[in-house]
């Protein structure tokens, strides 16, 4: 109650600024709320692309490129057996290729890494491709020596050779699959944070129409309430009911004043009564 006396003495301006003041600032802080959400998800989205989409994509191409390479060296190896030279050119420069396609992957998906755990094991890859590829050297030096094509589909079917490939595109798969629920716990906990968030800007909202609407009451009934008792006290004066007692007359503002200047009148009418 002593509130909005207080709010009642105020003049009409001041009411009108500091009800819609709050109101505004208010609605300044759901704005900057809302576009500092907007932000992290911006932020989470982009990291989410980064770091595990395209380290995801990375992975997938470079066992493609894993597959690619052996069925080169088997096809270089054929090609040996068929005695067809253009064959095994066009397999040699795949190769080569290939090769250098596997290091340049291994080098992008490097950056993309954000968790010990994926580090750890993106660090062994290195010596798998080496031995990968020393592998793949030997055979094709070996198909092109005596009785090479023997000799290269017995490194080929050997348990070391298809044991390196297996595990280098076992590890490699791993990495992607281990990076694909990295993204789907990124994506949930955006997820929880957008509706966190929706949350809290539907509930500041609230605040601020209950805000606005409080703002109009208090407003209303500041002015209101002392206008009808001054439109009492001047009908109880011009119904010669000199004696009414007239409220208000301590406000410091356009009420008070309207107030102060009914009792004036009222002196005067007294005065003439008498």
């Amino acid at each position: 109650m002593n509130l909005f006396s207080a709010f009642a003495k105020l003049m009409l301006k001041t009411k009108l600024i500091l009800g819609f003041g709050f109101v505004l600032i208010l609605g300044a802080v759901i704005t900057w709320t809302a576009h500092r959400g907007l932000d992290e998800q911006s932020t989470t989205t982009r990291t989410m692309y980064d770091k595990d989409l395209l380290g995801i994509s990375y992975m997938r191409a470079m066992n493609r490129d894993n597959n690619l390479l052996a069925r080169t060296v088997n096809r270089l190896v054929l090609g040996v057996n068929a005695n067809d030279p253009e064959s095994v050119a066009k397999a040699e420069a795949t190769i080569a290729d290939t090769k250098k396609a596997l290091v340049a992957t291994l080098e992008k998906i490097k950056p993309t890494v954000i968790r010990a755990e994926v580090k750890a094991k993106v660090d062994t890859v290195p010596k798998m491709l080496e031995d990968y590829f020393a592998a793949v050297d030997k055979i094709v030096a070996v198909s092109k020596g005596p009785d090479g094509v023997a000799q290269a589909y017995k490194i080929i079917s050997s348990k070391e050779y298809q044991g390196n490939i297996n595990t280098l595109i076992g590890t490699v798969k791993e990495l992607a699959d281990t990076k694909s629920k990295g993204a789907e716990t990124n994506m949930e906990a955006a997820d929880a944070r957008s509706e966190e968030l929706d949350r809290l800007i539907q509930l500041m909202f609230g605040g601020m129409a209950l805000l606005a609407l409080l703002t109009i009451y208090m407003v209303n009934k500041s002015i209101n309430t002392p206008l009808a008792d001054l439109n009492r006290a001047l009908t109880d004066l011009a119904s010669s009911k000199l004696d009414t007692v007239v409220h208000n007359t301590d406000y410091p503002n356009e009420i008070g004043e309207m107030a102060r200047a009914v009792v004036k009148l009222q002196l005067a009418l007294q005065e003439a009564d008498r």
